[in-house]
This record gives structure tokens, C-alpha cells and sequence, in this order.
């Protein structure tokens, strides 16, 4: 049997977290909020049928924004917040040791 162990954080109590444990925060950022398709009225939890079409959806966003050097630098800012905010699928953390 195995057992599962989760953990959901907001920034600030990662960032803590990591700096009692002894490190640098070098950068933060987050991965695509999904939830924006349910404040959108896209209930994808209520109906997993349409899970798959905002899925497409997200990939389409972010390779559009990819296509220019402008719309990287805005993915990348625009995480950035997203990531202060507590708003993002996944939170991640790049973090160095202290030495």
C-alpha cells in the first residue's frame, strides 16, 4: 500500500519555509492557472468532458505567447505575479542552498 502525502502551500508560507530551511529564493513562478476556466464560467470540475478542450486551450495560449520575444517576456511577468498572488496550478520555486 502506498500512501500519498500532499501539501498545498501559498507563496508566502513556501517562501517562508524555505528560508527557515536555509535557503536562497533565486525565482519564483507558476504554472497555468487552470482555475481561470472555472471563473470564466468553464466549470471543467462539474463537466470532465470539457476537461480536454481547455487543456488545448492552455497550450494554444501559451504557444502563441511564446511565438514572440514579447510575448515570452509577458508569459514570464505575468506568472511572476501570478505566483505573488497565489493564483497557479503548481507553485515553483527555484532555491539555492545558503552556503
Amino acid at each position: 500500500m502506498c500512501e500519498e502525502h500532499i501539501n498545498y502551500f501559498t507563496p508566502k508560507g513556501l517562501n517562508i519555509l524555505l528560508q527557515k530551511a536555509g535557503f536562497n529564493i533565486l525565482y519564483t513562478t507558476v504554472t497555468f492557472p487552470l482555475e481561470m476556466f472555472i471563473l470564466m464560467g468553464e466549470d471543467y470540475i462539474q463537466y470532465p468532458k470539457i476537461g480536454p478542450i481547455q487543456h488545448n486551450k492552455r497550450v494554444l495560449f501559451e504557444k502563441n505567447l511564446s511565438m514572440s520575444k514579447q510575448g515570452k517576456m509577458l508569459k514570464e511577468k505575468m506568472y511572476e505575479k501570478f505566483y505573488e498572488l497565489g493564483i497557479g496550478r503548481t507553485l515553483v520555486v527555484y532555491a539555492q542552498k545558503k552556503k
